[in-house]
C-alpha cells in the first residue's frame, strides 16, 4: 500500500516539472501569485477608466452613490465595527453606547441629504436643458 503512495508522490512531481526531474515544490513563484489577480485588475481598471469617460451622463448616479456610500462607510459601519469588537473584551460604558447610536443616526442623516440633490438636481437640469432649447429656436 505505501508503494503505491511514494510512486505516485514521484509522478505527479514529474508530471507537473516536464523540464527536470527534481520535484517542485507546493508554493507558488511571487509571480504567479500576482498574475493570478491579473483579470480582476485588468476588469476593474476598465470599469473605472468606463464610468470615468462617462461620468457627465451619469452625474447624478455617481453623486447619488457617493453621497451615500460614503456615509454608510463614514458614520455607519465604524461605530457598528467598534461595537462588534469591544462588546466582546468588554462591557460598552452607556455614554460610549450614546455615542455610537448617535453617529449611526448621524450618518442614516447624512444619507437622507445625499437624497434631496438627486431629485432636485434631475428638476432643474431638465429645465435648464428646456431653457436652452427654447433660447436657440427663438435666436434662429
Amino acid at each position: 500500500g505505501d508503494m503505491s503512495v511514494v510512486e505516485t508522490a514521484a509522478h505527479t512531481d514529474t508530471v507537473s516539472s516536464p523540464r527536470s526531474a527534481t520535484p517542485v515544490p507546493d508554493e507558488k513563484h511571487p509571480a504567479d501569485v500576482v498574475s493570478a489577480h491579473f483579470w480582476p485588475r485588468l476588469g476593474l481598471a476598465i470599469a473605472v477608466c468606463t464610468i470615468a469617460a462617462l461620468e457627465e451622463h451619469f452625474y447624478s448616479i455617481i453623486n447619488f452613490a457617493r453621497g451615500v456610500l460614503l456615509s454608510f462607510a463614514g458614520f455607519i459601519i465604524p461605530p457598528i465595527l467598534y461595537y462588534a469588537a469591544v462588546r466582546v473584551e468588554r462591557e460598552i460604558h452607556p455614554l460610549m453606547t450614546m455615542l455610537l447610536v448617535g453617529l449611526i443616526l448621524f450618518g442614516v442623516f447624512t444619507m437622507v441629504l445625499a437624497f434631496i440633490p438627486s431629485f432636485t438636481e434631475q428638476e432643474y437640469m431638465t429645465m435648464d436643458v428646456e431653457e436652452a432649447r427654447d433660447g436657440q429656436s427663438r435666436d434662429d
